[in-house]
């Protein structure tokens, strides 16, 4: 049950970062606290631990950038690897 929950959870943050167009780190980015937060409220069977570690889990694929800054860590979809986050999210989770 843990790892569906995760599965969702990896499936709704891409959703989310696809949905606000968090494309590249200059112009398009939101806070982690803000992807989690979002995910967790806006999805009901994804709890905001679930939430954090599937976004942990998708920056070690390298499907989603982080960089920490003075004011949080900011979170975008790394653009060279758009086609495959795009297939992940067409399979359901």
């Amino acid at each position: 049950m843990k790892e569906f929950a995760l599965a969702n959870a990896r499936w709704f943050v891409l959703r989310f970062l696809l949905d606000q167009r968090c494309f590249s780190e200059r112009w398009h980015q939101v806070t982690e606290e803000t992807a989690v937060k979002h995910v967790s409220r806006e999805f009901g069977d994804c709890d905001r631990k679930a939430a954090g570690r599937g976004l942990s889990q998708l920056v070690a694929q390298g499907l989603v950038c982080v960089k920490k800054k003075h004011y949080g860590t900011h979170v975008w979809l790394n653009h060279t690897r758009l086609d495959e986050v795009k297939r992940m999210l067409l399979a359901p989770p």
